[in-house]
């Protein structure tokens, strides 16, 4: 195992990264205008480029909290979606976060359903509970209004 200091993101380059004082795990792709700190260049790297560096190794889980920047991820792993059958993501949803980074939250849970994943909450007491098509937008207006998150779990 190697450490690596690169952001993920839908593509490769380098991007500005915010860094937020208060507490380091938010730190966000995202200029977010409520949180005011230093910002530092980084490079940034898709998953499936990362992939492809290493001779596509089979993946079973991905766990995706990237501050407002999912479907930035999600789009960056479009061949890993297209190729691999089985695969588990656990990926917050905040919908302020994507709000905040210039997206539609519920962009997010259509590209999750598109690439043929079954989508669960999981609970505040870790059960996966159905995260049904007809829960979606309630939910989003409901961690929209509080400013909370939720994990879900997605497999096929």
């Amino acid at each position: 195992m190697r450490r690596e200091i690169r952001a993920v993101s839908s593509d490769v380059g380098s991007l500005d990264l915010h860094l937020v004082t208060e507490f380091s795990g938010t730190h966000s792709l995202n200029h977010r205008g409520f949180h005011a700190g230093d910002v530092i260049s980084v490079e940034v790297v898709s998953i499936d480029a990362f992939l492809e560096e290493r001779g596509w190794p089979q993946i079973y889980l991905i766990k995706i909290d990237v501050e407002g920047s999912e479907v930035d991820v999600l789009t960056g792993m479009r061949r890993l979606l297209e190729h691999q059958k089985s695969l588990n993501v656990i990926i917050e949803l905040c919908p302020a976060e994507l709000v905040n980074a210039g997206r539609d939250p519920s962009e997010l849970i259509h590209i999750l359903v598109q690439s043929g994943f079954e989508v669960q909450h999981i609970s505040d007491e870790d059960r996966l509970l159905p995260f049904k098509q007809d829960q979606i937008q309630a939910t989003i207006d409901s961690l929209t209004t509080t400013g909370a998150s939720i994990n879900l779990f997605c497999n096929r």
